[in-house]
């Protein structure tokens, strides 16, 4: 994520002239006015508005497309003249999740079932904290009502939402995000605002901690242990089981993050008995690519229910 880029969701239909169009263009330029970039699906309608109105204030511009989805007669579709930089996605997920992981604010306009698949998506993202906070700025009355109406049934949903009509509101919102990051901790003159990272299908915590965190560059990767992701429950039985479901989980939380298993550079492994080490081995070392991250194996005299701990720390400098 970068607290720069700013993603717009919204309808592929306007034309120039209508006000929707008109709308998004002045977005753009806004957006584009105050220093940020603007990241939105590439193609047409709200899409190529506010890539032309950041173009047009002087800004940058990213179209996340997907050319194996979107296609026409004539072959895939192409971005829009006003993209600066194209990002194709393998499918329509992996787009969403592109423009969610990019952007530092989202902007969300009128649209169809698109762009509510991506409000939606987003919107569960920053409530349930599977991403870090950041404003979402649903724009006009399209949306309203329905925000409106879970809202009142779910109080707890509203995840930094904000209800705004013009351009000059949203850049407002954003701009009080963004000072607010840069009031946390510096280190050497780095922002290193902390990241909760908290994989959509994975191990909950077990207790008052994070499965994640990512500072900066780097993501640091709580204790895990053989927790089935389904029940939440520990799973015993042969080493060879345990540790691979425990490097599974901690999979997770870095494909939370962005990162694999090969942006590891340190692992801790933590078992009640060394005499397992031979066969952890055997599955540790199908999980991890050559150069290995460096490691150590401790012994220990408990660990509850479980017989196998791992913990990591994994470099992957964001975009």
């Amino acid at each position: 994520m970068s607290e720069a880029v700013i993603t717009i969701f919204g309808s592929y239909a306007p034309e120039g002239g209508e006000a929707l169009y008109r709308l998004a263009y002045d977005i753009g330029y806004a957006l584009a006015e105050a220093g940020y970039v603007v990241c939105n699906g590439g193609y047409g309608g709200v899409m190529a508005a506010s890539s032309k109105g950041a173009k047009d204030a002087g800004g940058r511009t990213i179209g996340v497309t997907c050319p194996r989805v979107f296609t026409s007669r004539w072959g895939p579709m192409q971005a829009n003249e006003y993209v600066d930089e194209e990002i194709e996605a393998t499918d329509m997920f992996a787009r969403i999740e592109q423009m969610m992981r990019l952007g530092g604010g989202y902007v969300v306009l009128e649209g169809g079932t698109g762009t509510l698949s991506e409000f939606g998506i987003v919107w569960e993202f920053v409530n349930k904290g599977f991403v870090s906070s950041r404003p979402i700025c649903v724009v006009g009355e399209f949306w309203r009502p329905m925000v409106e109406r879970i809202l009142e049934a779910r109080p707890g949903s509203d995840g930094n939402m904000h209800l705004v009509d013009t351009p000059q509101e949203i850049v407002a919102v954003m701009n009080r995000h963004a000072r607010r990051r840069l009031r946390k901790r510096r280190t050497g003159g780095i922002v290193m605002a902390k990241e909760q990272i908290r994989p959509p299908h994975g191990a909950q915590a077990q207790g008052p901690y994070s499965p994640g965190i990512r500072a900066g560059d780097f993501i640091f990767v709580a204790g895990q242990g053989p927790i089935d992701p389904d029940t939440n429950q520990v799973v015993q039985g042969p080493i060879k089981e345990t540790a691979r479901l425990t490097l599974e989980n901690v999979r997770r939380v870095l494909q939370a993050a962005g990162a694999t298993m090969d942006d590891c550079v340190q692992v801790r492994v933590y078992l009640t008995d060394m005499g397992d080490f031979a066969e952890l081995n055997e599955v540790y070392e199908t999980f991890f690519s050559d150069p290995k991250p460096a490691r150590a194996t401790l012994q220990v005299a408990s660990l509850g229910k479980l017989g196998i701990e791992i913990e990591a720390v994994a470099y992957k400098p964001r975009r």
